[in-house]
């Protein structure tokens, strides 16, 4: 076992702690940016959804999207835009589809929150335009990410458990120094 200090065991909780919460949010965030393929579909089809201000035609980007097909069911949950206020869809199976807008970016409403569009042999590739507008409250309440997943969760109970025994230590200790003087 490894012998360490209490005031050790405490920083090595904390330590932990930030680690679980640091590595819970960036995986996301890298998966969530990324050009998305279907390996099963021969379709050549491509889908390009661009975000933009309505007011001054610059892209936006972290808006969160919902992709479903026409029998509502949900294909991907999480669909972020990129840096260029894209989300690029490739092979997807020809059929009937809606973006559906669930977060839009940090001092934006959503303009239009739904986006529907088809996908055939005859128009296998789109390029889908979006609009949100400034928000009219300069005020808004910002959205907190997402945390949470496996990885925070064992950091967290770990970083609890560090924590609660340096205390532990640490009143054990202070209780040997009353006995004794």
């Amino acid at each position: 076992m490894i012998k360490l200090s209490p005031k050790k065991w405490l920083i090595v909780g904390l330590v932990i702690l930030i680690l679980g919460y640091l590595s819970s949010g960036s995986a996301e965030a890298s998966q969530s940016q990324a050009t998305i393929s279907f390996k099963e579909s021969i379709a050549p089809t491509q889908v390009v959804l661009t975000l933009f201000d309505q007011r001054t035609q610059a892209p936006l980007a972290y808006a969160l999207f919902e992709l479903r097909n026409d029998q509502n069911t949900l294909i991907f949950s999480k669909l972020q835009t990129n840096n260029q206020g894209k989300i690029i869809l490739k092979k997807l199976p020809y059929d009937a589809y809606t973006f559906i807008e669930i977060q839009p970016p940090f001092g934006y409403v959503s303009s239009r929150n739904t986006l529907h569009f088809t996908l055939t042999s005859k128009e296998p590739s789109l390029s889908l335009k979006m609009y949100n507008q400034k928000s009219p409250s300069s005020k808004t309440n910002p959205s907190l990410p997402q945390v949470g997943g496996h990885s925070f969760i064992l950091y967290f109970f770990v970083g609890c458990v560090s924590l609660s025994a340096s205390i532990f230590l640490l009143m054990i200790k202070n209780k040997n120094r009353k006995k004794r003087g």
